[in-house]
């Protein structure tokens, strides 16, 4: 994944946290992500594997097409 596609895909997945008024930590603690990671995926710093996109997207009660469209 090149870097703007990395920083797209964190600000969506940022953008969606905010909508469904979950904070880092809340959301952290639904995923069991650390929060330095879910930091580091946001900022596009790295990419997610497949099974952190997957308990984002069911943290979030979305699908991970929506987070990766």
């Amino acid at each position: 994944m090149d870097h703007r596609t990395a920083s797209e895909l964190g600000e969506r997945i940022a953008d969606l946290r905010i909508a469904s008024l979950h904070t880092q930590e809340s959301l952290c603690e639904a995923t069991e992500l650390c929060r330095s990671h879910l930091q580091r995926i946001e900022s596009g710093e790295t990419d997610p594997r497949y099974g952190d996109l997957l308990g984002i997207a069911d943290a979030l009660e979305t699908r991970v097409f929506v987070l990766t469209r």
